[in-house]
């Protein structure tokens, strides 16, 4: 069941994907459940590697995101977006700045 709260535009996920990270709900295409995911497309919290030649053509009817849990880049149907509700980041200040583990999302 899809959590009634869940903000339904694609467009304002999208921009708040740009800034930071949301919790995510969109149907998958191979089987027709629903998946959520940790999302995100601000650069600040996407791990550097190295650039890539490979160029996909761009789909207007795909969303690319990166999968924070899984830790890679994912795409959706825009028409299979069910909502979302923005996280806020949080960075622990006492965990070693080039780990990982001292990030974690807390609901706003």
């Amino acid at each position: 069941m899809i959590d009634k709260e869940l903000n339904k535009s694609i467009e304002e996920c999208l921009a708040a994907m740009a800034v930071g990270a949301v919790y995510m709900v969109f149907l998958k295409k191979e089987d027709g459940t629903f998946r959520i995911a940790h999302a995100t497309r601000c650069p600040a919290l996407i791990p550097s590697r190295e650039p890539s030649s490979r160029r996909r053509k761009q789909d207007p009817d795909q969303v690319n995101f990166y999968d924070i849990d899984i830790g890679e880049w994912r795409s959706m149907k825009r028409e299979n977006f069910a909502g979302f509700t923005p996280l806020k980041v949080v960075k622990d200040e006492d965990e070693d700045a080039d780990s990982d583990s001292g990030v974690f999302m807390v609901f706003v």
